[in-house]
């Protein structure tokens, strides 16, 4: 599996072939979806981050769209009948530079609460249900969200803001160059 973010200009072949996914989605998917073009769905790509998932051909993508301070929306497309654990290795290798190297303070997503394939995949990721929905005709959306502190509980990161002891620099200083 292979992650590469993707480029409007350049892939736009790859968003051609992710629109067909969305084409043959079940019927009642497609109905939740306010999208019903590709230049409508390709414009909204051109403003937001896209990362591709690749098997020995493109599996998903993963947009990412800022929503305030360090603060994302998350969506994902995928091709239909998806090796789950393929998808779910590559969406946690994402997770881990959005909040490690992007410096997220919380990533979210607004899923159909009938949805069961992709809520159970979001909380795989460690998404949690934070009480949020949305009732739109008959549909009901649900937001599912990680923050950066569940993402570092999860990972039992320890990251002080002070030393531990205050000596602790001088110590450690002075360790070194004994070393």
């Amino acid at each position: 599996m292979n992650l590469r973010v993707l480029h409007p200009q350049g892939d736009e072949s790859l968003y051609r072939e992710a629109w067909r996914w969305r084409e043959s989605y079940p019927r009642l998917v497609r109905k939740w979806d306010y999208l019903k073009h590709f230049r409508q769905w390709f414009a909204l790509m051109k403003r937001r981050v896209t990362v591709g998932v690749f098997t020995d051909h493109l599996i998903a993508l993963v947009t990412f769209r800022p929503d305030g301070d360090d603060i994302y929306e998350v969506h994902v497309d995928c091709v239909r009948r998806v090796d789950q654990w393929v998808l779910l290795t590559g969406l946690l290798s994402i997770r881990k530079t959005v909040f490690e190297e992007w410096g997220a303070r919380e990533v979210f997503a607004g899923i159909v609460s009938r949805n069961y394939g992709i809520i159970s995949i979001a909380e795989a990721c460690g998404f949690t249900r934070d009480g949020i929905s949305d009732q739109v005709g008959d549909t009901k959306w649900i937001r599912l969200r990680i923050t950066n502190v569940q993402y570092q509980n999860e990972h039992n990161y320890f990251q002080p803001t002070k030393p531990i002891r205050k000596d602790a620099r001088r110590r450690f200083a002075r360790h070194s160059k004994a070393a």
